[in-house]
């Protein structure tokens, strides 16, 4: 039963520190994609949600520049006076890039209007349900930490960091699993004590039996248990 038990908790272990590795993995991946997609001024698609990072300052102050934003994709017949959107401008200058501009009105044909809140006119173009990639919902200032580590101390800080990490989960991860090796075996040592200190009794009760005449089979196990429990203490 013990061995079984030592078995399992194995399974569970080795489960573990497996998904922990994938979920660092993956999240690692995720930010790798974001970082690249970033570097060369696209968007980032994940499940539907959309990271960009903004590169000008036309929103300030409520965002600023290298911000990573969150966009959601939204019905765009529920966009209104006042939402910030991405979209992919029209104006000559920036055509086809994503922007983000706070909606200032909608026109008579469905199309937005938009500026950003620290430019003093609105944009030249107006931008069509179609160009839309969806409503302004947050920052990450995770991937804004991220990106803040540039120089080479920094990069040499966090390759020093996440070996370190790593190697401190799986050691405490063994130091855990010795403990409940340690635990597992000192109650067997205990159980096999136990059911030695039994057989014992058993067989001083059949001794003193056989002394007084009577057979060994009449020893009852009220008589075994009691004298289990006097060993015992």
């Amino acid at each position: 039963m013990k061995k079984t038990t030592n078995k399992v908790y194995d399974i569970v272990s080795k489960i573990s520190v497996w998904l922990l590795t994938a979920v660092l993995i993956f999240l690692t991946a995720l930010t790798v994609y974001v970082l690249v997609c970033s570097s060369r001024g696209k968007t980032a698609d994940l499940f539907g949600t959309v990271v960009m990072k903004v590169i000008t300052g036309s929103m300030e102050p409520s965002i600023h520049e290298g911000d990573y934003i969150i966009i959601k994709k939204t019905d765009v017949s529920s966009l209104k006076e006042g939402d910030i959107i991405c979209f992919y401008s029209l104006d000559e200058a920036i055509y086809n890039i994503p922007n983000t501009h706070r909606i200032t009105g909608i026109t008579d044909n469905g199309e937005f209007i938009t500026k950003g809140d620290a430019c003093t006119s609105e944009d030249s173009a107006r931008v069509p349900a179609d160009r839309i990639i969806g409503k302004y919902s947050g920052k990450s200032r995770f991937l804004r930490w991220i990106n803040s580590f540039v120089s080479v101390k920094k990069l040499l800080l966090i390759f020093t960091f996440l070996p370190l990490l790593t190697i401190t989960i799986c050691e405490a991860v063994t130091v855990a699993r010795l403990g409940m090796k340690c635990l597992s075996e000192k109650e067997e040592l205990i159980s096999q004590e136990r059911e030695r200190l039994f057989r014992e009794a058993v067989e001083r009760e059949k001794k003193r039996l056989a002394e007084t005449g009577l057979p060994s089979d009449a020893v009852s196990s009220d008589e075994i248990n009691a004298q289990k429990k006097n060993e015992g203490n």
